[in-house]
């Protein structure tokens, strides 16, 4: 169960990541 957790954790860090750097780049074509 540790395991799965770590890997849920990479995950949701990696896809919010993810979803900052879409929001960078729609912020910079809206400019």
């Amino acid at each position: 169960t540790e395991l799965t957790c770590q890997r849920i954790q990479e995950f949701e860090s990696q896809a919010s990541s993810d979803l900052e750097l879409r929001n960078n780049k729609i912020d910079e074509l809206n400019r």
